[in-house]
């Protein structure tokens, strides 16, 4: 497949089950991709393509790496898979799940909207819905019954927010 333009890609949470899928597309398109990664990451998923993306090990709860971050690379399309909390009989850690899903959502999007983007992908969580007897349908009202869920809902609502503020070209999926 022929590329009409190389993009620069940045993906969080790109050692993960979908964000390491992404990163296989991506670059069999011919993209130009670069992770944010914490130095724990298990890099077992992207092993075989480890070097063909730039590594970038910053610390999403960090403000201003962040900005610095965004603004010298200037990525076009960022999809922000990084999440904690999920699996909550192993990830119990309160102040981790707020810094990974909330504080880590707010500085992206707030250092992104200090630069020209095509798009953010802002991966939430079917969790944000809560239990339910039923299929879950987008126009289901959120009520999120455990820490993740709430931190994703409250960074959905964050990326609704600065979307609607500032028109910035924010995506949000729920897989």
């Amino acid at each position: 497949m022929a590329l009409k333009e190389k993009k620069k890609i940045l993906i969080t949470g790109g050692t993960g089950f979908i964000g390491s899928n992404f990163v296989y597309k991506f670059l069999d398109l011919g993209h130009d991709v670069h992770l944010i990664v914490r130095p724990e990451s298990n890099f077992w998923r992207i092993k075989p393509v480890e070097k063909k993306v730039k590594l970038h090990f910053i610390d999403l709860f960090n403000q201003q790496e962040v900005e610095k971050l965004i603004i010298k690379l200037k990525p076009q399309i960022i999809l922000h898979f990084a999440a904690y909390g999920a699996y909550q009989s192993k990830q119990q850690d309160i102040k981790l799940t707020i810094d990974t899903n909330l504080l880590g959502t707010i500085n992206l999007v707030n250092a992104i909207s200090k630069i020209k983007f095509d798009c953010l992908i802002y991966t939430g969580s079917s969790s944000e819905y809560g239990i339910k007897n039923k299929p879950m349908k987008e126009t289901d009202i959120l009520n999120p019954d455990n820490l993740y869920g709430i931190t994703k809902a409250a960074g959905t609502m964050y990326c609704q927010y600065m979307s609607k503020k500032l028109s910035l070209p924010i995506v949000i999926m729920r897989p």
